[in-house]
């Protein structure tokens, strides 16, 4: 398919909806891409199957605090610049752009990039939903290096980085990242055809699209659980749990090394239970009274109880009214190299992962 301007607002819910509270908020993102494709045409989206196997494909996205990407405003070329710096690097030229993460913002920065560059973007991403490091996108999992890797800001200063592992990437370009005033773009994974065909989450940008329309068309959450379950589960992920309903009533949030940490905490609208959930720029952990009913790598999502329209971390506030569902994370995320660097404790947490549970 192809993405045009009627897609967008579509292709944002669905986004954000996946982002589990981070990748940064589409909105400018999508003001920038409806801008570019009525200049340049629509965005021409290829199914993971149909790439060449021998392909060069480039995956993009930011690095940065999602409430410092929401104030510092892009000017929308620093993804051209960050993938013509590593083309220039590497002495190759790019077939086609992947998102890193299709969750937030970042699953429309390849698109935008593509357009000023005259090339296609694959239908799939690195993550099937948004994580905070280069390390736990499934490419570096299974064995793809993350570097080199370019970074760029919005004034066109670049870095390229070298490193043994993607793990160490990370930490070097979240440290240029602040030096860039806590937000970046970067160009990483230089892979093949057939890498994205093995390791992608494929299908991702589509399937955003479907979800976005499920937001905007449902009548309540109940309809939204039903009407967006097939499309989850045709996609590799499971069908969506309404894990807790209530408002918000406190909020804790500040900015560490690069990222948007804290917890808020939601009050059933009864008053009989609470639900606490942890952050690191995305939704990592969800305890009800104590007990522990969801992790990362599976999805914690937060959507307004009425309008059912995705909240990232960066938006929350007091006395918000919620609903918090859970998506079954894709096989990709639940092998043992992917858990090693996905799971509650690669966070910090002393906590194992649990199967989702209903309270």
């Amino acid at each position: 398919m192809n993405i045009n301007r009627e897609h967008l607002d579509d292709l944002a819910l669905g986004t954000a909806l996946l982002g589990t509270g981070g990748g940064g908020d589409p909105y400018l993102y999508k003001l920038a891409l409806d801008a570019a494709i009525a200049e340049k045409g629509p965005v021409e989206l290829v199914d993971p199957g149909d790439l060449d196997d021998d392909a060069t494909i480039i995956s993009t996205g930011g690095v940065g605090a999602p409430m410092i990407a929401s104030e510092k405003l892009p000017n929308g070329m620093e993804g051209v610049w960050a993938i013509r710096k590593l083309e220039e690097f590497a002495n190759m030229k790019a077939d086609a752009l992947i998102a890193a993460e299709i969750g937030g913002g970042n699953g429309l920065v390849p698109m935008l990039s593509a357009l000023h560059m005259g090339l296609p973007v694959v239908d799939g991403d690195g993550m099937g939903r948004a994580y905070p490091e280069t390390q736990m996108e499934t490419f570096s999992i299974y064995g793809i290096s993350a570097t080199p890797m370019s970074a760029v800001d919005e004034f066109g200063n670049a870095a390229v980085i070298t490193t043994n592992d993607s793990k160490t990437a990370e930490r070097i370009v979240r440290q240029i990242g602040l030096s860039m005033g806590g937000h970046c773009m970067v160009g990483d994974h230089i892979m093949t055809g057939l890498d994205v065909k093995n390791y992608g989450i494929k299908n991702t940008a589509s399937l955003s699209v479907e979800l976005g329309k499920v937001v905007r068309q449902s009548a309540g959450l109940n309809q939204f659980l039903a009407d967006s379950a097939p499309l989850l589960v045709n996609a590799g992920y499971g069908a969506p749990l309404n894990l807790f309903e209530g408002k918000v009533i406190d909020v804790r949030r500040e900015m560490v090394g690069g990222y948007d940490v804290g917890e808020f905490v939601i009050s059933s609208f009864d008053d009989k239970h609470q639900m606490t959930i942890n952050v690191q720029n995305e939704y990592l952990i969800a305890i009800v009274d104590g007990q522990c009913i969801a992790t990362v790598p599976d999805l914690i999502c937060v959507i307004d109880r009425e309008t059912l329209l995705p909240i990232t971390s960066e938006r929350l506030r007091y006395g918000l009214r919620i609903a918090v569902i859970g998506i079954p994370t894709p096989a990709l995320y639940k092998s043992p190299e992917a858990m090693a660097v996905t799971d509650p404790r690669a966070f910090g947490f002393d906590i194992d992962y649990v199967e989702m549970v209903t309270k």
